[in-house]
């Protein structure tokens, strides 16, 4: 019979078989079998996840599901995807049109200039950043990056554009851009509330980074993510928990975010299609830099940017920007009124007895 894997192939590279309607069936070593959206999972090699995918050993999968029915069950050797068990081969049909990816136009753009993002609402479209642009930093990441391409020069493609450098801070989920909330201070859509939540947070951007982060190593996330790492800094972590539960009391879902906040410069991430082809970054080709200082960058800004699936390029490069950038400096005090306000004049007192 053919194995789990054929059928994993055939599912993502048939576009007769919406992947979207297909469950998978797994065993769960303690809570015994458990079905997830086949969707869900990233079916490349294991080795190369991140820590944010989620992946499944092979060897666990008991079945597969399409529109309620199985139509592969290792259990009863049951193959209705090629027949190779002796079973009728179901008739598979296309998936539906997808509904449109949800777009927004980006701050500082032409009306007709959008950022598209991901329509997948397991993922993030959205992240809150700082740049790294010291000349001096960013010419060390150039390095590394030069290096490493040089064991393998397939990783070109994989390499981070320098003029995107950047930490990340917190990744959310936009569920719809044209969606109308209710709050207190009046209707406001989830752009807006993203926005005013880093607008609060300037003070406290302030205060907390106020001095630099240092960037001292390099290492990786499987074999997929190369980064330059952001080390320990006090405020820096206060100011991440701070931004998740003003996004979360805001009602804008954090997805995409580590239990524990890692702060990193990423340098290479592969996708997923050169995954499937067999590359990997070899972890001797920047062993040498893993105590690498890369220097001392300032925290000046934090920015609200669209993760699009169209590579969309912002005029001076990086991502784009859905809302002014809020900059690190200390946020303007009212100043307090010079008139003297006189108390009024007490004309008369009233006792009450309690008694």
């Amino acid at each position: 019979m053919r194995t789990a894997n054929d059928v994993i192939h055939r599912i993502l590279w048939d576009d007769c078989i919406p992947q979207a309607e297909v469950i998978v069936g797994y065993l769960d070593r303690f809570v015994g079998t458990v079905e997830r959206d086949f969707a869900k999972f990233n079916w490349g090699d294991i080795a190369t996840l991140s820590q944010t995918e989620t992946a499944i050993p092979q060897h666990r999968i008991q079945y597969f599901k399409w529109r309620d029915e199985i139509i592969w069950d290792k259990r009863v050797r049951l193959d209705r995807v090629f027949g190779s068990s002796g079973h009728d081969v179901i008739a598979f049909s296309p998936l539906p049109s997808a509904p449109a990816p949800l777009s927004i136009v980006a701050a500082g753009t032409q009306a007709n200039a959008t950022t598209v993002l991901h329509a997948s609402t397991d993922r993030p479209n959205i992240f809150v950043c700082f740049r790294i642009m010291d000349p001096a930093v960013v010419d060390a990441c150039k390095h590394v990056q030069t290096a490493i391409i040089a064991t393998n020069p397939r990783l070109a493609a994989a390499a981070l554009a320098p003029a995107r450098f950047h930490c990340t801070l917190v990744r959310l989920r936009l569920h719809s851009l044209n969606v109308v909330q209710r709050r207190k201070s009046g209707l406001v859509n989830e752009v807006a509330a993203a926005q005013r939540v880093l607008a609060e947070c300037q003070g406290l951007l302030h205060t907390l980074c106020a001095s630099s982060v240092r960037i001292d190593g390099v290492s990786a996330f499987g074999n997929r993510v190369v980064y330059a790492k952001v080390a320990p800094h006090d405020g820096l972590l206060t100011l991440v928990a701070t931004l998740k539960a003003r996004f979360a009391a805001a009602g804008i879902s954090l997805v995409g975010n580590h239990d524990v906040y890692q702060p990193h410069l990423q340098l290479f991430k592969l996708a997923k299609d050169h995954c499937r082809l067999g590359t990997k970054i070899n972890a001797r080709s920047y062993a040498a830099y893993a105590l690498h200082d890369f220097g001392s960058h300032s925290v000046t800004s934090m920015h609200l940017c669209g993760l699009d699936d169209s590579s969309h390029i912002a005029p001076d490069g990086f991502y784009p920007r859905l809302a002014p950038p809020v900059v690190n400096v200390a946020p303007k005090r009212i100043a307090k009124s010079s008139t003297t306000l006189k108390s009024p004049a007490v004309t008369s007192v009233h006792v009450f007895d309690l008694t």
